[in-house]
């Protein structure tokens, strides 16, 4: 009777994926931030890939661990791998349409700007379903399986392995509610005043008044938020004047629900955009042109 002999194993995959992000960033706990692990998890996953190939992969050193030469011939190989496997995955989702749709941004983009379009895109993909995942830097496309991302782009800084759809420029200006509005004249008038800042864009306020050349001694005054939401909520609230970033506040702009509290403006030499992964088809990326065009 014929026997068949065992078929031989696959390394695990969060080995693989543990081992290439690694490799790729430099270490241990750089990898562990993207995949949101911990450092530990990290050493556990690519010694198990170490044990499985039954060789040394990293060089460990008091200083941290170093990539030798045979260990970036296989971190190469596997990044190939992993990238035509998360197209192969990709391509099979697309079979039926982008539905349903994953998209990630920035917690302030995903309150403040897309979250008020979601309706509107829902409606234009017949009712399909839209997950939203809030996160601070854009994710590889390449490999995590999101539809699209929108984040604030530097210009002509697409992220590796996205296309940049940019939506709108990225231009500061302090805004408030009207009533603080009119006690300003001029910048020197927000000694008077309360600041609101942004954890994230804690610059923000020190980069406007270096801009106007206005009392810049006050960017560090002021409450500091974590959320840029809760930001906007103080200035509706008439709280204190925020440095508003225009794709975020325009809405409550054009409601007169905020103002702007003087007419310097400054640009961040950046762009809000829509960045879809590179080997997105064109039938799996029809759907951003309601996301995009227009108010919410």
């Amino acid at each position: 009777m014929a026997v068949n002999p065992p078929r031989p194993s696959l390394p695990p995959l969060n080995a693989l994926r543990a081992f290439e992000a690694a490799a790729r960033l430099g270490g241990f706990a750089a990898a562990a931030e993207e995949l949101s692990v911990t450092p530990g998890a990290v050493a556990q996953q690519v010694r198990k890939l170490e044990e499985w190939l039954g060789v040394q992969l990293f060089q460990r050193t008091a200083q941290g661990v170093r990539l030798p030469e045979h260990g970036k011939r296989i971190a190469a190989q596997i990044s190939r791998c992993l990238d035509d496997l998360a197209g192969s995955a990709r391509a099979l989702r697309s079979i039926a349409g982008p539905w349903p749709l994953h998209l990630a941004a920035s917690p302030a983009v995903a309150q403040l700007w897309l979250r008020p379009r979601l309706a509107r895109l829902k409606a234009a993909l017949s009712g399909a379903e839209i997950s939203v995942t809030a996160i601070e830097s854009p994710p590889d496309l390449e490999r995590e399986m999101f539809d699209a991302a929108v984040f604030f782009v530097s210009d002509g800084e697409a992220p590796h392995g996205a296309v940049m759809v940019p939506v709108d420029d990225d231009v500061i200006i302090p805004v408030c509610s009207p009533g603080i509005a009119a006690r300003l004249a001029t910048p020197d008038d927000l000694a008077g005043e309360t600041l609101v800042h942004d954890s994230m864009w804690r610059s923000d306020w020190s980069r406007w008044l270096h801009s106007v050349g206005g009392p810049v001694w006050l960017a560090d005054s002021g409450p500091v938020y974590s959320l840029y939401s809760m930001g906007v909520d103080a200035a509706l609230a008439s709280e204190g004047i925020l440095i508003g970033h225009l794709p975020l506040i325009r809405e409550f702009l054009e409601s007169g629900k905020l103002v702007r509290a003087f007419a310097q403006t400054v640009s961040l030499n950046r762009k809000l955009s829509v960045l879809l992964p590179a080997r997105a088809g064109s039938e799996a990326t029809a759907w951003i042109g309601p996301l995009i065009n227009g108010s919410p």
